[in-house]
């Protein structure tokens, strides 16, 4: 409250100040944080009087409306009518330099019509007004707004209340294309362009990719909401360019969520090539995927009656771990060579007594102890570069060292202060999994094995890759 009072002042007293508009959409921002509806509410709507030429003013009618929604209905209700009936036009005064989330395309929209469309049908069906939501949504696919968030919404709506989405959906699918999406004012980030050459090529094509993953999102839903409706070759189509789509990801990883359901989507749909494809995404970059893996042993399954040939798939996609070799702590040797024929488990993280290193140093204690007496190796590397010299970091390492030395840890620790393990696919908070033939079986991040459940399907790949023999991979759930 203390900071929205603050920037309150700031455009009361210099209303000409360049940024006067930015300090009162601060102002309600902390306002809004603070729980204080009402003073967000009086300054959002001073700023819109004051500024009508603002780049914020989009946003500022978006923020309204949320916040009458929850503290005034009916004057929602009205500020709503007024957009979608074009009796309010909120004129778009964007500045170059206002940056647009791209995540929010599909997440919150960005005119205030779209918000106005999104409130209005909230509020139709929270009342039962179904017809009135019905012809709401006639007179959104008749406005061709260019913003695809109003046209997913009300086909998510329609489809949780089983009532026909298609129209809708597909209304909107002219306003999710990738070169419309990109031409709108934020998207890609205008920072990018003052950088240089290549760097801005390499934001330009992360925001493209970005834009990409958008139409894949949308394209997904209107897959799904044709199988619903029986429309298998409809479904199949938007099914397909989705996956198409995901072939352009070079930058971003591949989305978990999305490749999973994408690749249930065209099971369903009869597309199974396209299926596997989706979802060996998962296996290909994590090198063992759980969910992933079980989808596809269904679509083998059903389709082959076995898993054989899936398990020659996936070995396909386990690449050898290159050489290593460094000196731990304690100034034992450790390397791939001398672990030959061993698994090894190998964690990259920064050493210290706050509670996610105690959680992640006893995991990986637990499963030295478990799974060392079969043959398992773990290793515990930190790669600090320049961070090595901060004195924090040094006591972290002089900490381990010592418990490592009083028998406290089992498992091995080592600084990478000279780039040992630049050729695995490592970073801060990966674990890494290498098999008896030294293939790379498993990279999970930290949160995605923090919890029980995780840690649970970490010690069953553990458990599963020590019964390996080196060799060809063996088949996958237990088929022969």
């Amino acid at each position: 409250a203390d900071l929205a009072r603050h920037y309150e002042r700031v455009y009361q007293r210099f209303p000409q100040y360049e940024k006067a508009d930015q300090a009162a959409f601060n102002a309600a921002t902390f306002y809004t944080a603070a729980g204080d509806t009402a003073a967000a509410l009086v300054v959002l709507e001073d700023v819109s009087r004051r500024f009508p030429r603002s780049p914020w003013r989009e946003e500022i009618y978006r923020r309204r409306l949320s916040l009458l929604a929850q503290a005034d209905p009916p004057r929602a209700r009205d500020l709503a009518d007024s957009l979608i009936s074009g009796a309010l036009v909120v004129s778009a005064y964007r500045q170059p330099e206002l940056r647009r989330w791209t995540p929010a395309l599909l997440q919150t929209g960005i005119l205030p019509q779209s918000r106005a469309y999104t409130l209005r049908l909230d509020q139709c069906l929270a009342a039962g007004d179904t017809a009135g939501a019905l012809a709401l949504v006639q007179r959104l696919i008749a406005a061709s707004l260019p913003d695809p968030f109003p046209y997913l919404y009300a086909g998510q709506r329609l489809r949780r209340l089983g009532r026909p989405a298609l129209p809708v959906l597909e209304a909107g699918l002219a306003q999710v294309a990738v070169e419309r999406l990109l031409a709108l004012p934020g998207i890609p980030d205008p920072w990018s362009a003052a950088q240089p050459p290549p760097l801005r090529a390499h934001y330009q094509a992360q925001d493209r990719e970005r834009v990409v993953l958008t139409r894949v999102q949308y394209l997904l839903e209107l897959g799904e909401c044709g199988l619903e409706a029986g429309l298998q070759a409809l479904a199949a189509t938007r099914l397909r360019e989705a996956d198409k789509l995901l072939d352009e990801l070079v930058q971003l990883d591949p989305p978990e969520k999305i490749c999973l359901s994408l690749g249930r989507a065209l099971a369903r749909a009869g597309q199974g090539k396209a299926a596997e494809r989706s979802l060996l995404r998962l296996v290909w970059f994590y090198y063992s995927h759980p969910e992933a893996e079980l989808e596809l042993a269904r679509i083998h399954q059903a389709r082959y009656g076995h898993t054989r040939f899936l398990a020659q798939r996936l070995a396909e996609l386990w690449p050898q771990a290159p050489p290593f070799a460094l000196v731990d702590v304690l100034g034992e040797p450790v390397s791939l060579a001398g672990w030959a024929g061993r698994p090894i488990l190998i964690y990259c993280g920064n050493p210290g007594e706050g509670p996610r290193h105690q959680a992640e140093q006893e995991a990986l204690d637990r499963w030295q102890r478990i799974f060392g007496p079969q043959g398992l190796e773990v290793l515990y590397v930190s790669d600090f570069g320049e961070l090595w010299a901060q004195g924090q970091i040094r006591r972290g390492v002089d900490w381990l060292r010592q418990v490592r030395q009083q028998g406290g840890f089992s498992f091995h620790f080592a600084v990478d202060d000279e780039d040992a393990l630049r050729g695995l696919p490592l970073d801060s908070g990966v674990l890494l999994l290498v098999d008896r033939s030294g293939r790379l079986r498993l990279r999970w991040w930290y949160e995605r094995w923090e919890s029980d459940a995780g840690q649970q399907q970490v010690a069953h790949k553990l458990s599963e890759i020590i019964a390996e023999r080196p060799g060809p991979a063996l088949a996958i759930g237990g088929n022969q």
